[in-house]
């Protein structure tokens, strides 16, 4: 099993609907890029994180 911190966890998810939004071509690659890196900051600045424990 795989532990993820809450941050982790939420960037794993973001990502997921990130990929599917631009596997549907609703989103373009530079936003997905932007999108992706975006939810990244956010949800280490949001969330408790695995390596802050």
């Amino acid at each position: 099993m795989i532990r993820y911190g809450q941050a982790e966890y939420a960037i794993f998810i973001m990502k997921q609907v990130t990929e599917k939004l631009r596997n549907q071509n609703i989103i373009t690659e530079e936003q997905y890029r932007q999108l992706t890196a975006k939810n990244q900051d956010d949800c280490y600045n949001q969330f408790c994180t695995a390596n802050a424990a």
